[in-house]
């Protein structure tokens, strides 16, 4: 069991959500306890709502940025058919995240899994109406050191809700070999010498991939992660996945793109 302090802004929320429930108002905000909006599906109030910078307009039909892109340029082999995420990462999806990665607030996972959903659904909808029965989920995974610090792997709770909301095969399709300082301390060419033995494929999926290709149908493989920067550990885990598995497609949904 890990042991956490709250924080002011979740003893604000816990205080807030027992006065609406005494005052009758059963659903409240998961972020702030203030009553949960009726205009949406997502529980959160009418103000956490209008905080949420959706990325409806793609500038990048690769990493799927909502802004100039100058990554994707680079003459860079890239094992990532293309990258979607549901949110840019604004200073106010920073916290969100924060809230549940590093302040033990797990209990915001359904909304981040909701979330990208409706980044499934507002960028991914051809391929799940076309190719649904090819697809297997997977996700980043974390060093054996980050698990035991943080107790979790956020990409992995994400995938396994993702797959679950579309009832699909979700899978740990890649091992991270090696411990990586964070990559937010890092920048591109950084995090590219990190990473390039950081990975390889998990040998424990090989038999169960093996069954799943005996369908004769091409294998779309749906890389989960939480935030994409640089896409370079993305496209590290892709590299492992395309070279074990040389018909797969690799796409990718992140929460948020930075």
């Amino acid at each position: 069991m890990h042991a956490f302090q709250h924080s002011d802004g979740y003893i604000k929320w816990l205080m807030q959500s027992i006065k609406n429930v005494v005052q009758g108002k059963r659903e409240v905000c998961l972020l702030c306890g203030a009553a949960k909006s009726n205009q949406t599906t997502l529980k959160l109030c009418a103000k956490c709502v209008h905080d949420i910078p959706w990325i409806k307009h793609l500038q990048c039909m690769h990493c799927g940025r909502a802004a100039h892109c100058p990554d994707c340029k680079r003459n860079e082999i890239k094992y990532i058919h293309a990258n979607r995420s549901a949110v840019s990462y604004t200073p106010v999806m920073k916290q969100w995240l924060a809230l549940y990665k590093f302040r033990g607030q797990e209990m915001l996972l359904p909304l981040f899994v909701d979330m990208m959903i409706i980044g499934m659904e507002t960028h991914y909808h051809p391929l799940l109406a076309q190719r649904k029965a090819n697809i297997i989920v997977s996700f980043v995974p974390t060093s054996r050191e980050r698990n035991i610090e943080r107790g979790f792997n956020q990409a992995q709770q994400l995938a396994e809700g993702v797959a679950l909301y579309y009832d699909l095969d979700c899978m740990q399709l890649v091992d991270r070999i090696q411990h990586t300082e964070k990559q937010s301390r890092q920048n591109r060419e950084q995090r590219k010498i990190a990473l390039r033995d950081a990975f390889h494929f998990n040998p424990a999926s090989t038999h169960v991939v093996s069954q799943w290709r005996q369908r004769r149908v091409p294998m779309i493989v749906l890389l989960i992660d939480d935030v994409y920067t640089t896409g370079s550990t993305l496209n590290a885990c892709a590299k492992c996945i395309v070279q074990a598995l040389p018909d797969a497609v690799v796409y990718s949904l992140c929460w948020s793109r930075a």
